[in-house]
């Protein structure tokens, strides 16, 4: 049982998280590290299996995200993406910006040594959180909290994705692997002369791989870079 001071202090991490437990000592031990539990409760009821299961539930949140908004991009890319979200560098951040360290359980031994202040440990609390969160709630709440949680970060992986020069991207992926510059070509233009609309391909050792459509030239390169660099880099995953 929680002495009235423990239980204090887990309602001010539920109202730092803006989630409620059910079972508040679930969520205590998320915050026990190994330390204290073999120094003070003599037991083995710490944040490590929590950890493991969060751990899973946040890169199944994650992974179906990316599925669903960004399912354009090949294998390969969503996978960096996604081990940028899911970090242990993300994972501090957030848990250090919530000062969540301040409310864990603490051997001596790791007191003396910062434990609440370090990176890796933080990192891992906030995924055994996630897994205490999953078992007291269920999926649909502990996902709200993972989306909100990484919001930024989701957003920044977004953002890095539009931002993207594929043309560039596509020269040197075929400059590397072709030694050769992709070739752009007029497909057709249409539309009255003030309002055109442009189709062009790109093809590499003539092989068609990308077309784009906007009303510019500039746009419609770059819609066709990004197809033809997603088909090369699906083909290169396959080992075609």
């Amino acid at each position: 049982m929680c002495s009235k001071e423990r239980k204090k202090e887990l309602k001010r991490v539920e109202k730092l998280l803006k989630i409620k437990f059910k079972n508040r000592m679930l969520l205590d031990k998320a915050l026990t590290h190994t330390s204290y539990a073999h120094e003070v409760l003599h037991s083995e009821e710490h944040y490590e299996k929590l950890e493991f299961l969060g751990d899973s539930v946040l890169s199944l949140v994650i992974n179906e995200y990316l599925y669903e908004n960004l399912s354009d991009l090949p294998v390969g890319q969503l996978s960096r993406f996604k081990s940028l979200i899911v970090s242990d560098s993300s994972l501090y951040k957030i848990s250090e910006g919530l000062g969540l360290g301040e409310f864990l359980n603490l051997g001596k031994g790791e007191q003396l040594s910062g434990g609440n202040h370090k990176s890796s440990l933080l990192a891992d609390i906030m995924e055994s959180i996630i897994g205490a969160y999953y078992l007291d709630s269920g999926l649909k709440k502990v996902k709200r909290l993972i989306l909100r949680l990484l919001n930024d970060t989701i957003e920044h992986s977004m953002n890095i994705v539009e931002k993207k020069d594929y043309k560039s991207k596509l020269q040197e992926y075929s400059q590397k692997r072709f030694k050769i510059s992709p070739e752009y070509y007029v497909i057709n233009i249409s539309g009255p002369e003030h309002s055109r609309i442009y189709k062009i391909g790109v093809k590499i050792n003539g092989e068609e791989l990308g077309e784009g459509t906007a009303t510019n030239k500039k746009d419609a390169e770059k819609m066709a870079a990004k197809e033809a660099l997603n088909k090369l880099l699906n083909k290169n995953e396959k080992g075609v």
